[in-house]
């Protein structure tokens, strides 16, 4: 509680609600002192075991009047002067024992911002000379969690764990480099300029957790190429509220160990690397990785199963590379070239980038199409009425009427769903006579066609 409120010679005699708002930066910071001194159960809690002669609050006031502020703990002083010294001096600007000193709360939420932001550069300094970082997961992660709790079971007896051979594991990610790699670049275009390491703790959380889901609406043991896994995720709501574009970088021909084959990719990756932030999905026969720029930096974001030094597990990779986009997008190739023959590939490659495509001018291209069509619409009626069924235009036959609506993938399903009911009905004049001939040419197996294509 803030001194003005616990100390009767300091409250003041009319409190308005700015009184009452310094009170709550008062309260703020001593939050703030907690959370810095974890193993503390209140902030004075030091302070009181040292005077035993009176209770709890008589002491308080005392500390309070006497400008006395709690004892930080010992053991934690060296972060205190190091990653905490920026919550310590926000603490202590909250706490000023005059409530006039105290900064307003939207000052205090600026002293965050700003310290957050401290904290994120100087951790992307300290990181800047990072080669790689070890993953402590990767796509085989789940069916080895499963080997290894089979074993136990029947203490490696694998004759008895046969039985178990098409297990169904939910979140097993065999063959899933693609949606791992698609899923991980759009959390890495939403959250920018994260340390290399916060992009690890991403990448192995999206492969612990996204597994259970899209395993529902994929085939394990089938390999899926980028365009298709992304098709797959965004018809399924996977990739919320953005709408990406794939474009072809690297044409799918060249082996990619030949010498044209690596002309033409460290061409591609070189444009790549200049273009911050980029991501791009590398393809050579079954492993898709996942490359870019970010940070300023060149990387490349393995999931597969990669023996680490020094471990017997295997585990993904993170690997970056540092230098101007050149020489970077070098390096980076020749990592790739040097992972793709130690798997003994050397397939045909791709290379495809990943880009934001403009949402508000593909729904302007709808408006305009929804309202050519129905202008379109209108003079047919207005033809229909002037002349007879015989007269027809040949653009408006029955198989014109029974022709699905175009698929916007960008449209929410409600939004698809009024488009495609105003269209049916715009299309299909449901008051016409029972016996006219129009109606008798568009049969029931025909509307059932034409049911199934819409959905």
């Amino acid at each position: 509680m803030a001194p003005e409120l616990l100390v009767n010679e300091l409250r003041p005699k009319e409190a308005s609600i700015a009184d009452l708002l310094k009170a709550d930066v008062w309260a703020f910071g001593m939050v703030i002192f907690n959370v810095i001194n974890p193993g503390l159960q209140h902030p004075y809690e030091i302070n009181i075991e040292k005077c035993t002669t009176e209770t709890s609050l008589d002491i308080l006031q005392e500390f309070l009047k006497n400008d006395e502020k709690p004892i930080f703990q010992s053991k934690y002083e060296s972060f205190h002067q190091g990653e905490w010294a920026g919550l310590k001096r926000i603490y202590q600007t909250c706490t000023a024992i005059e409530s006039s000193s105290r900064p307003l709360m939207v000052e205090v939420i600026k002293m965050i911002c700003r310290e957050k932001q401290t904290t994120r550069n100087t951790s992307l300094s300290q990181e800047g000379s990072l080669a790689e970082i070890h993953l402590k997961v990767s796509q085989t992660t789940a069916v080895e969690n499963v080997d290894r709790e089979l074993q136990k079971t029947h203490d490696g007896n694998y004759e008895q764990s046969t039985c178990y051979t098409n297990l169904e594991i939910p979140d097993d990610a065999t063959n899933a480099c693609a949606f791992l790699a698609i899923l991980i670049a759009h959390e890495l275009r939403e959250l920018e300029n994260m340390s290399w390491r916060c992009v690890a703790d991403t990448a192995e959380s999206i492969i612990v957790t996204y597994p259970h889901v899209f395993n529902r609406f994929r085939d394990v043991s089938r390999h899926y190429d980028v365009m298709e896994a992304y098709s797959l995720l965004k018809n399924h709501n996977c990739l919320p509220g953005n709408c990406y574009g794939l474009t072809e970088e690297l044409p799918y021909a060249d082996d990619a160990l030949s010498d044209i084959g690596k002309t033409q990719l460290l061409e591609a990756m070189t444009l790549l690397a200049s273009k911050c932030p980029s991501f791009g999905f590398y393809t050579c026969d079954s492993f898709i990785f996942l490359v870019g720029s970010y940070n300023s930096q060149m990387f490349v974001l393995d999931t597969h199963a990669i023996p680490a030094a020094n471990d017997e597990k295997s585990c993904s990779l993170l690997k970056t590379f540092t230098g101007v986009p050149g020489k970077a997008a070098e390096e980076c190739c020749r990592w790739l070239w040097e992972r793709l023959s130690g798997s003994n590939l050397n397939g045909p490659q791709s290379l495809s980038r990943m880009v934001v495509e403009d949402l508000e001018s593909g729904k302007e291209d709808l408006l305009e199409n929804q309202e050519k069509s129905s202008a379109r619409t209108d003079t047919k009626d207005r033809t229909a009425d002037e002349t007879n069924e015989e007269g027809r235009d040949e653009n408006d036959s029955d198989d014109d009427l029974l022709q699905a609506p175009s698929y916007h993938f960008y449209e929410t399903f409600g939004e698809e769903l009024d488009r495609v009911s105003q269209t049916c009905c715009d299309t299909i004049d449901l008051e016409q006579p029972a016996n006219s001939e129009a109606s008798e040419d568009i049969s029931s197996d025909q509307i059932s066609t034409k049911r199934k294509q819409v959905t």
